[in-house]
């Protein structure tokens, strides 16, 4: 029995060293919406309702992340870029802002647009989208240290229906 040990300790040890850390997670819902997320394990809530949802990290490097139902019917029926910029002005409470690009983006049957900005000279992603269904939309806002791309893409990302 020992040698078998003694073969299987690097084995285990190998594994252990080299796996690369996973990233613990936070899973988080809008249950008047049906909409679940994640963000990162040291996410802290600022604010959260039926309709909104917003809070940050103490070392992932997410500044802010809001999301909100957007039930206006006048918002609803602007411009979709219009109203992105109206929403991230809004959200962000400030002036500025400037969008440096806006895609059309699908995500989870959800239909909208995904846009790259600067709020307050840091870097943000933003979505702005609806269900095929019902009149709500959503916006999604995530202001980011430079660092931290792939945090708020991934926490942007997790936002699905159930």
């Amino acid at each position: 029995m020992k040698p078998l040990i003694k073969h299987l300790l690097p084995l285990v040890l190998g594994v252990l060293l080299y796996t690369q850390p996973v990233q613990a997670q936070k899973q988080y819902q809008m249950a008047k919406h049906q909409l679940r997320f994640e963000t990162p394990d040291d996410f802290v809530i600022d604010k959260q309702t039926d309709d909104f949802f917003v809070g940050n990290t103490r070392n992932s490097g997410i500044i802010t992340f809001s999301l909100n139902a957007v039930t206006n019917k006048k918002r609803s029926s602007q411009d979709r870029e219009a109203a992105l910029l109206a929403l991230l002005q809004e959200m962000a409470n400030s002036d500025e802002v400037q969008i440096r690009e806006i895609a059309e983006h699908e995500q989870a049957g959800f239909t909208g647009l995904m846009a790259t900005a600067t709020v307050d000279g840091y870097p943000a992603l933003c979505l702005f989208m609806h269900a095929p269904t019902g009149s709500t939309k959503f916006f999604a806002m995530v202001v980011h240290r430079t660092n931290a791309q792939e945090a708020a893409q991934t926490l942007l990302d997790s936002i699905q229906r159930y």
